[in-house]
């Protein structure tokens, strides 16, 4: 790509122009001590537009040149003649090499070359030549996080949110959107148990009329997460116990009457009693389990007992 090297004064270069930038990383402090402490190893690409330079590489350190009171900066200067997609296509390439780009980073290259290829068919072969994602599947999935609102794609970045639990949430309201946001943030949770909470709230939410945000800002929800006694373990756990028994009462209810009936009958290592699934049916099941007929002994002596105490009619009262 033909480019010249020159001096530019950082004022005559607009911060304020993000047409090029790709990436989401956060400016780290190796970068600025690096700047203050050897200089700028790597020259940022400007491009001209009007009046003024525009980035298309180099975003984080012509920061960081800002920030450590540089008046110039060393930096390749693009061909005028060449075209933004060309531009664009350098910034992509950049960025890439240095690391794999980000599901929040490959959405804002769709978006990018989408405004400058002029069919599908030309956007999935510059995607292709890029060696990113170019099925229409995934172009589709890139262009639903495009749409995301900031919050939630930093969340996506910062690993806080999985990409479909975050696509989820940006089919909230904006009010929904931030507290659920905002739970997720405070308490660290596994893809499936963000999405055990987020579905039990929309159910609450539909059954009662009211939203997620009120189902989630409910004073037992706060309790749990301002608990200084537990950690995140156990309030993730604590929130989704209570919200199952909100949103299912009997049930939860015949969980807690069979567990206390269990714990009395102490059965031991060697057997397990489970109820119908969901407590729906009416067969439940006995488990044996043993190594030496010594412990298929203990086991039999230990239902046999188990049979005669008050404990064992507790199973089964609807």
């Amino acid at each position: 790509m033909e480019f010249s090297f020159a001096a530019v004064s950082l004022e005559a270069i607009n911060p304020t122009d993000h047409a090029f930038r790709i990436s989401t990383t956060r400016d780290k402090p190796s970068i600025d001590e690096s700047i203050r402490t050897d200089g700028l190893l790597v020259p940022p690409a400007l491009y001209r537009q009007g009046a003024d330079w525009i980035v298309v590489s180099g975003f984080r350190r012509i920061n960081a040149c800002m920030q450590a009171g540089h008046r110039k900066v060393s930096a390749r200067l693009l061909a005028d003649h060449l075209s933004p997609l060309e531009c664009l296509r350098l910034a992509i390439i950049e960025n890439s090499s240095q690391r794999k780009l980000n599901l929040v980073e490959s959405a804002r290259v769709v978006r990018r070359l989408k405004r400058l290829c002029l069919t599908d068919q030309e956007l999935t072969s510059e995607l292709a030549r890029l060696g990113l994602p170019s099925t229409r599947k995934m172009i589709a999935r890139l262009e639903r996080i495009n749409q995301l609102p900031g919050p939630l794609q930093a969340g996506v970045v910062d690993g806080v949110l999985s990409p479909d639990v975050a696509l989820a949430i940006g089919a909230l309201p904006v009010a929904d959107q931030n507290v659920v946001h905002d739970l997720f943030s405070k308490i660290p949770m596994s893809v499936g148990k963000q999405r055990d909470v987020l579905y039990l709230a929309q159910d609450i939410a539909g059954r009662d009329h009211q939203t997620v945000a009120t189902v989630l800002h409910a004073n037992s929800i706060r309790a749990i997460v301002d608990d200084r006694d537990r950690d995140r373990n156990m309030k993730s756990a604590e929130i989704r116990r209570h919200l199952r028994q909100v949103r299912y009462p009997n049930l939860s209810r015949a969980e807690m009457r069979f567990r206390t009936a269990i714990g009395k009958l102490r059965l031991g290592p060697h057997m397990r009693i489970d109820p119908p699934e969901g407590f729906e049916g009416q067969s439940y099941t006995l488990s044996l389990r043993f190594r030496t007929i010594e412990d298929l002994n203990l086991a039999h002596g230990k239902l046999g007992h188990a049979i005669k105490q008050p404990a064992i009619t507790e199973l089964f009262i609807e």
